[in-house]
């Protein structure tokens, strides 16, 4: 009987101490529970208010010219890789422009991509000693083409070989302005048609030697390009390309050859695409 109470105290003394245990170590977990901060303590931190800020001001943000941007670059991107492979074969430039349905309105300088046999007469109307004053006999011609693109390149032949000498355009607002009673006219008879203005093309040192009041070419220009701007017709500068390569002038220091023509006709596929 006696052991059997002895056993029962021992019980009981187990179940003491293990309850108490337990309740020591509820205390002990409370206790470093308490110590962490919380969740709503936690959010009130500077750095998580900042990066909350952020996320609120980004949410904000109009996606719509983000995906333009995207967009925009990826066309940048198949644009110069399709202008690589235009370059990487000069027959392909050729073929684009025709394909295009680009037609080139020009003096001496611009009917050299046919004189040369890159283009036919489809896709190039000018000749020699061509100025603004032939465009209103091309009208019907232009307007059977119906072409979806016209690039002028005059202004040589208007203004004056040697300084001072009287011409009919002495100034590139007056010429300007001539052309574009006749770009005005075109756009009557070919409604869709997209206009450009080439820049006049520049000489060589030897060119402007031979004819002085050619230096004024870099500041007509600058005016064409302005007025382009403003009429929202485009610009095609080859300003650049003719320094690059002044090996390709002709003894005139004024007309080029035929090498040159390639590099000229990639720079309006150029334009044309990057304007699109």
């Amino acid at each position: 009987m006696k052991k059997q109470k002895r056993t029962s105290i021992k019980s009981i003394f187990i179940i003491s101490l293990s309850l108490l245990l337990i309740i020591a170590a509820v205390v002990v977990i409370s206790l470093m529970d308490s110590s962490k901060p919380s969740y709503a303590e936690t959010d009130q931190t500077p750095q998580v208010a900042k990066g909350r800020g952020y996320i609120t001001r980004m949410e904000a943000v109009p996606t719509a010219p983000i995906e333009e941007a995207i967009l925009a670059e990826e066309k940048a991107k198949l644009d110069e890789q399709m202008l690589q492979e235009l370059l990487s074969d000069p027959d392909k430039i050729f073929s684009a422009i025709r394909d295009n349905n680009i037609v080139l309105v020009g003096e001496s300088r611009t009917s050299g991509f046919s004189a040369y046999g890159y283009l036919d007469e489809n896709h190039v109307l000018g000749g020699i000693g061509w100025s603004i004053m032939e465009v209103p006999a091309l009208f019907d011609q232009i307007a059977a083409l119906s072409p979806s693109y016209v690039i002028f390149c005059f202004g040589i032949n208007e203004m004056p070989r040697e300084i001072g000498m009287p011409v009919y355009f002495p100034t590139p607002d007056v010429f300007m302005e001539e052309l574009n009673n006749s770009i005005e006219t075109i756009k009557e008879l070919v409604p869709d048609v997209k206009i450009y203005m080439n820049c006049i093309v520049p000489c060589s040192e030897e060119g402007y030697r031979q004819a002085p009041g050619f230096t004024v070419i870099p500041e007509w220009n600058e005016y064409i390009r302005n007025y382009c701007e403003q009429k929202g017709y485009g610009f095609i500068d080859i300003s650049d390309l003719c320094a690059e390569h002044v090996d390709m002038y002709r003894e005139d220091g004024t007309h080029l050859v035929s090498e040159f023509y390639p590099y000229w006709g990639a720079r309006i596929l150029e334009v044309i695409m990057r304007d699109e």
